[in-house]
């Protein structure tokens, strides 16, 4: 779904790029919107979770917590 949503994503951008005419470009707009709305929620699961970075951040020793009140998440 990833590859298919950066060819629909590539595809809207190569009809935008030439095109001349308003309606083309308002149609690459949407081919690339359309696109995008298929990668994002599928790229944004691999970054990491800020739980898990602020739990370990406030793990680490000498390192203080960002609201300057000691961490008290489970």
């Amino acid at each position: 779904m990833l590859i298919a949503g950066l060819g629909v994503f590539l595809a809207g951008s190569l009809v935008g790029a030439p095109a001349g005419d308003m309606n083309w470009i308002t149609a690459a707009r949407a081919l690339t919107g359309v696109g995008a709305a298929m990668v994002i929620p599928l790229a944004l699961p691999s970054g990491p979770r800020s739980s898990d970075t602020h739990r370990a951040r406030a793990d680490e020793p000498g390192t203080p917590h960002p609201c300057h009140h000691p961490c008290r998440h489970p």
